[in-house]
């Protein structure tokens, strides 16, 4: 059985991989520069935790668009 801790961090990629799968859908190849610019702007305002979700949401897009290409 799985601590809680590694049931969080499941459900946080399981989200991530969800949203990536969104812009992806939505913005096609201009994704990951989106997710890239929401990364650099959330890190202009000094949101560090909004920066390190957009990241990981951007490298779930570009892992996505090297899939299907």
């Amino acid at each position: 059985m799985a601590c809680p801790m590694e049931q969080e961090q499941d459900n946080d990629a399981e989200l991530v991989a969800s949203v990536a799968e969104e812009f992806v859908g939505k913005l096609g190849t201009e994704a990951v520069p989106y997710l890239r610019a929401r990364e650099a702007l959330s890190a202009g305002r000094g949101d560090s935790l909004s920066a390190e979700a957009w990241h990981d949401i951007a490298d779930a897009a570009a892992l996505i668009l090297t899939r299907v290409n």
